[in-house]
């Protein structure tokens, strides 16, 4: 017993003295918790919505009184053209368009049919599918008020449903959810070079080689771009094979340009290395490289980046958390190219997020590299 004891504080004093590893132990289940219980939920509301409104008469603002007083919805922008609005959807800036024709008002002061078309964004199946019930519930809410009030008016000609809404999907009409997916997987088989990156540098460090290659005239930034491109032609290859798969294998959609993809993953490449080198700047061990890894980048990855849970539907305080997540912008990137043949006019701004973010941090792990290294 005195000999179990005697390991026993030995372990405990271990563990109290590592305060970086205790730490981690420590902060990564209160922060699955938080981020878990905010981002794992499906309850989307206020959602960008583009209006097209070619009658701009009473019945129409009283119907989109009742989109926006749902809570689910919010008027973006305010259009003349279709077109304008199609071409805000495909840029992600609206996840549905109300399109009301120039005749609605009168329509329903005759007790006719009144059409209505609205437009849903389909790239992410689960998102389009709420958008859609949240909606088909609002019109009928509507219906039935209108059908009720002409009723105890008197008038008996009044339509059942006043309103003749039209549902269109773009970019994923069949609403598969492999398409939603394996373009966004992308991003994630990527994350597996950063890791690699990171691991091999502390590797390094473990095995005290940096003191090798300190005494020999090899400069800093050549010792980083050795270990970088090697990981770099991993993950290229990696965005090769996921197009192929999900291009001939799983017949996903490829509307966009193969050179823009690749142009836009070393954009993020550029990125996602910047934090693996970071992380084997901070990290001693190979085991708290991956530690690390997973804690501040691979499990935001999963969580916050929209691969599986809306953006939107989280909090927003957790929304401004997302901007910090590099995976976010790559997976809006290899969505839009995939399923709605966006290019560079179209993701420009997340690519140049993606670019500033992979400067900031690979500006800050340089300096930490250096500083090592002198």
């Amino acid at each position: 017993m005195m000999r179990f004891l005697a390991v026993l504080k030995k372990e405990y004093i271990h563990i109290i003295r590592d305060r970086r590893s205790l730490g981690l132990f420590i902060m990564i289940p209160f922060m699955l918790m938080v981020i878990s219980s905010y981002a794992f939920t499906f309850d989307i509301k206020n959602v960008a919505v583009d209006l097209v409104d070619m009658d701009k008469g009473k019945w129409s603002r009283k119907l989109v009184d009742s989109f926006t007083s749902s809570g689910y919805f919010y008027i973006s922008k305010n259009l003349e053209l279709r077109d304008e609005a199609i071409d805000d959807l495909l840029r992600g800036n609206a996840k549905l368009v109300i399109e009301i024709g120039p005749d609605f008002s009168r329509l329903m002061e005759d007790c006719a049919l009144a059409p209505v078309q609205l437009i849903v964004d389909g790239s992410d199946p689960n998102a389009a599918n709420i958008f859609l019930g949240n909606a088909t519930a609002i019109l009928a809410d509507f219906n039935l008020k209108i059908f009720t009030s002409k009723v105890e008016m008197g008038n008996s000609m009044v339509e059942l449903t006043p309103i003749d809404p039209s549902f269109v999907v773009f970019y994923n009409p069949a609403l598969k959810s492999r398409n939603f997916m394996i373009p966004g997987m992308a991003a994630v088989i990527m994350l597996l070079p950063v890791l690699m990156t990171a691991l091999s540098i502390v590797r390094e460090k473990e095995r005290g080689n940096y003191e090798q290659l300190i005494a020999t005239p090899i400069r800093p930034i050549s010792i980083v771009l050795g270990k970088l491109l090697p990981y770099a032609s991993i993950a290229i290859i990696d965005v090769l094979i996921v197009w192929f798969i999900g291009v001939y294998w799983f017949k996903v959609p490829f509307e966009g340009s193969l050179l823009t993809l690749f142009l836009l993953s070393f954009d993020f490449f550029f990125a996602a290395m910047g934090v693996g080198l970071l992380i084997s700047t901070v990290a001693r061990t190979q085991q708290e490289a991956m530690i690390l890894s997973m804690f501040i980048f691979q499990l935001p990855s999963f969580l916050l980046s929209g691969l599986i849970f809306p953006i939107i539907s989280m909090p927003v305080p957790v929304q401004f958390i997302t901007y910090l997540v590099p995976v976010r912008y790559f997976i809006k990137i290899t969505r839009g190219i995939f399923l709605k043949g966006a290019g560079l006019a179209e993701l420009w701004e997340p690519a140049l997020s993606l670019f500033l973010f992979g400067c900031v941090v690979v500006s800050i792990a340089a300096l930490r590299f250096k500083k090592r290294l002198a």
